[in-house]
């Protein structure tokens, strides 16, 4: 009899360890979720920092890109100044460059065109309008040239009227030989084609002339001439 009370005993403190056992398990299963809102808070508060903490580096981020955006905008605006300064400078000195460059090829070619006119005038002369042909060459001279050929004009005008002489010059070429400043020197080439009263059909003799000339007031002059084999 006491044996069966022994073991009834235990096997009640048994179920009563059992039960422990289980009401504590429950208790920590109950309290893991006795609070999902605290819970959800918690996580929603590290979501909040995660977002924040985001925020403040992009921040940060941004602030380091507008120092530098300020750095380098002054540094480019500089460097654009320069390079128009630069462009606009270029632009002028080719300007003028091409400026000047025409100014003196304009100045060849009138030099070059008062010789070749020269040539003409020279060689072109008819005795029936002697005197005007004379005084078309003294306009178009300057210096010892014309005074010398003044000089001797008359005795020429008598020597054409004589012998009834019609000559006729026709440039065949012109090169500039030298230039300096208002000065030139050009090679021409003639054909002058002579008729007088005792030959009137003679042949085109070819003539070269070393003709310079030079800037009087507005106009290119002949102011010597050299007659070139």
């Amino acid at each position: 009899m006491a044996k069966h009370v022994d073991t009834a005993e235990q096997q009640l403190d048994e179920a009563s360890t059992e039960k422990g056992s289980s009401d504590q398990a429950l208790t920590e299963e109950a309290a893991t979720h006795e609070n999902p809102a605290a819970d959800e808070e918690e996580k929603k508060g590290v979501d909040r920092t995660s977002r924040w903490k985001r925020v403040r580096s992009k921040q940060r981020s941004d602030r380091g890109g507008s120092l530098l955006r300020g750095r380098l905008k002054p540094s480019l605006t500089s460097t654009l100044v320069a390079i128009t300064i630069l462009l606009g400078s270029l632009v002028g000195w080719f300007g003028y460059n091409a400026f000047q460059s025409h100014q003196e090829k304009t100045q060849r070619d009138n030099l070059v065109a008062a010789a070749r006119q020269g040539a003409v005038n020279l060689t072109t002369i008819n005795y029936t309008q002697v005197e005007a042909d004379i005084q078309r060459i003294l306009d178009s001279s300057t210096g010892a040239f014309h005074d010398d050929f003044k000089k001797r004009s008359d005795p020429f005008v008598n020597v054409v009227k004589r012998v009834q002489s019609k000559s006729e010059g026709t440039v065949t070429a012109a090169g500039l030989e030298a230039w300096s400043g208002n000065e030139a020197q050009v090679l021409v080439a003639v054909s002058v084609k002579t008729s007088t009263a005792a030959a009137p059909d003679q042949q085109p003799r070819s003539w070269r002339m070393r003709i310079k000339v030079e800037k009087s007031g507005d106009a290119a002059k002949i102011a010597e001439v050299q007659f070139v084999p």
